[in-house]
């Protein structure tokens, strides 16, 4: 519940600046109850928001997922993205990031991404666009009941966004981090969005998030995947 608020707070702040017209971006939130052979519960908050000012863009994302089933919690996680990029020449720019994740029910205590690097402009068009990312990334993790690690990771990915029908975007991005001293060990992390505007201000947002850690706390999987069907309001 604690992160909840922190994640609600977060919004609340970026809400109160976009009234320059610079922030914008859209809130999400699901809800689901099941009363059948097996009884469940589950809460995801999802939010995200970009400010473009001159040539440097700023992009913040967070969420918070939790669920239940016959009283047991099988969903307890949140994640907190910060990114910046800035243009050098044409198509190129500079980008620095910064990630933390927490994951109770795989024993993650907390993940913290600090890295930067160079993008390319392969693709820009007004309804498609295509960047390349290359750099490095300092990764700690901190386990429940485990030594935690620090590694310094390469760092490559991309982003992409279309349009698709009237009124809907599609945005799916990749970073994969392989530790330098070892590639077979290594952290990566896909999502796909797809936002359907509803007319007005609101839209429906489906999420799949996609991460893979190859060396997991003791006991924890190695993959997991999560899926998001949320109702937003955009500002």
């Amino acid at each position: 519940m604690r992160i909840l608020l922190a994640v609600s707070l977060v919004a609340l702040v970026i809400c109160s600046y976009a009234q320059d017209g610079q922030w914008k971006g859209s809130v999400g939130l699901s809800l689901s109850v099941s009363r059948a052979t097996k009884n469940s519960e589950g809460l995801d908050l999802i939010f995200g928001a970009q400010r473009e000012q001159g040539s440097t863009k700023t992009i913040v994302s967070a969420a918070y997922l939790f669920a239940k089933q016959d009283g047991a919690t099988t969903t307890d996680a949140w994640f907190a993205n910060a990114d910046q990029n800035f243009a050098l020449r044409d198509v190129w720019y500079g980008f620095v990031a910064l990630g933390l994740r927490n994951d109770r029910i795989n024993l993650l205590d907390l993940r913290t991404l600090i890295g930067g690097g160079l993008g390319y402009r392969a693709i820009r068009r007004s309804d498609m666009n295509l960047s390349l990312e290359a750099g490095a990334t300092w990764v700690k993790e901190d386990f429940v009941g485990a030594a935690g690690t620090s590694t310094l990771n390469g760092r490559a990915g991309y982003l992409f966004d279309m349009a698709l029908w009237n009124g809907a975007i599609l945005k799916h991005d990749l970073t994969f981090l392989p530790k330098l001293s070892d590639f077979d060990d290594y952290y990566s992390i896909a999502r796909v969005v797809i936002e359907q505007e509803l007319g007005g201000a609101f839209t429906v947002n489906l999420l799949a998030i996609f991460d893979y850690d190859s060396t997991p706390a003791p006991g924890a999987k190695k993959a997991t995947s999560r899926y998001i069907l949320a109702l937003g309001k955009k500002f």
